[in-house]
C-alpha cells in the first residue's frame, strides 16, 4: 500500500512541481526582462544627460576661448592706438627744434611725406608705378625708425585673428575700422613694396586694396586728385 500511496503521489506531485517549477523560470525570465529593460532606460537617460553636460561643457569652453580672444584682441587694438599715439616726431632747422608732431597728428605728417617723396620722384607726364616705390623707398628710409614697430603690431593683430579666432571677419573688419586713412595709405606702399611677403600676403588676403577704395582713401580730400588715379590702379597690382 504504501509503495502504490508513494507511486501516486509521485505520479501526481511530479508534474505539478514541474509546472510550478517551469512558471518560476517564466517568472524569474520575465522580472530579468523587466530589469534589463529598466537598465537599459536608465542607460539612455544617464547617456543624454552625460551629452546634454558634454555640450553645455563644450559650450562653456567655447564662450571661454571666445571671451579670452576677444579680450585678447581689443588689448592688442588697444595697444596699437598706443603705439600710434607714441610717434614723436621732431622737425630741426639749421640745429633749432622747430615743430613737434605726435599721435595721429604724426602720422597725418608721415602721409604728407609719403606722397611729397612720390612727387619728388615723379615725372611731368604722371606718377608711375617704379616712381612710387621709389619715393616710399626714400620716405621708408628716412621714417622707419617711426613706423617699423606699428607694422609689426599690425601683422601681429592679423595673425592673431587668422590662427586663432572666430568670426574672422567681424574682427578684420573692427581692425580696418581702427586703421586711420593716413595709416591706410602708409600701409598700401609697404605691403606694395614687399619688404615683408608674409606681411603682403596677410594684406592682400584681407583686403586692404578693396578696404582704401571703399573708403575713397584716394579721394581728393586726402590727396591731390592726379595720385589719387594711379594710386587705385597701382593698388590694384598687388
Amino acid at each position: 500500500e504504501n509503495g502504490a500511496w508513494g507511486d501516486f503521489l509521485g505520479g501526481t506531485l511530479n508534474p505539478i512541481l514541474t509546472a510550478i517549477t517551469f512558471l518560476a523560470v517564466l517568472a524569474t525570465l520575465h522580472y530579468q526582462r523587466e530589469e534589463l529593460y529598466l537598465t537599459r532606460k536608465e542607460l539612455e537617460a544617464s547617456t543624454r544627460e552625460l551629452e546634454r553636460s558634454a555640450e553645455a561643457l563644450n559650450e562653456q569652453i567655447i564662450a571661454s576661448r571666445s571671451q579670452t580672444f576677444e579680450s585678447s584682441f581689443f588689448h592688442m587694438l588697444a595697444h596699437k592706438n598706443e603705439i600710434v599715439k607714441a610717434v614723436k616726431i621732431e622737425i630741426f632747422q639749421r640745429g633749432e627744434l622747430k615743430r613737434t608732431h605726435e599721435g595721429f597728428v604724426a602720422f597725418t605728417y608721415l602721409a604728407d611725406q609719403l606722397i611729397r617723396r612720390i612727387d619728388a620722384n615723379s615725372e611731368d607726364s604722371g606718377t608711375s608705378k617704379q616712381h612710387i616705390l621709389s619715393g616710399f623707398e626714400d620716405f621708408y628710409s628716412n621714417n622707419y625708425k617711426y613706423i617699423n614697430q606699428y607694422f609689426s603690431w599690425v601683422y601681429r593683430i592679423f595673425c592673431v585673428v587668422e590662427y586663432g579666432g572666430d568670426n574672422k571677419k567681424q574682427y578684420i573688419d573692427v581692425l580696418w575700422d581702427s586703421i586711420s586713412g593716413q595709416e591706410l595709405s602708409i600701409l598700401l606702399c609697404y605691403t606694395r613694396s614687399e619688404k615683408d611677403l608674409y606681411f603682403t600676403k596677410m594684406m592682400v588676403k584681407h583686403g586692404i586694396v578693396d578696404v582704401m577704395k571703399r573708403r575713397d582713401i584716394f579721394g581728393a580730400s586726402i590727396y591731390q586728385e592726379s595720385f589719387a588715379s594711379l594710386a587705385v590702379e597701382f593698388a590694384s597690382e598687388i
